[in-house]
């Protein structure tokens, strides 16, 4: 598992050395990733972006009871750059729920990023 996460045969690497960050790569593709969800752009991703997130990655609808579910476990209230406090995701979330999914199934990392635009196996933007 750790040269899957850390690339092979010319694939950039999904996590750092330590495997508890993402690889510069990966953050990188994560912010666009972020930008590209945040509709509103207040800084948060709502239930509302994070189903869109789950459409993309999984091909069908989100039930609110799984937007909700992944809410929890890795967000919560986020304070908006506006003070305002928002339920969703913040970068950090997004970055941490990508961690944890990809320290479980790099694959499953791969192919979800290639599903947002990007090159499964450079990381780059297509």
């Amino acid at each position: 598992m750790k040269e899957s996460v850390h690339g092979t045969n010319g694939e950039a690497p999904l996590l750092d050395s330590t495997c508890s960050r993402p690889s510069a790569q990966l953050a990188r593709a994560l912010a666009i990733i972020f930008q590209r969800l945040d509709r509103d752009r207040d800084g948060v991703l709502g239930a509302s972006e994070l189903a869109a997130m789950v459409k993309i990655t999984n091909g069908q609808p989100a039930p609110s009871a799984m937007v909700a579910q992944i809410i929890n476990a890795f967000g919560g209230q986020i304070q908006t750059p506006g003070g305002r406090r928002v339920t969703g995701w913040n970068l950090g979330s997004l970055t941490s729920f990508f961690v944890a999914q990809t320290m479980q199934d790099p694959k499953e990392t791969r192919q979800d990023l290639a599903k947002f635009g990007f090159d499964p196996h450079t990381l780059q933007s297509n």
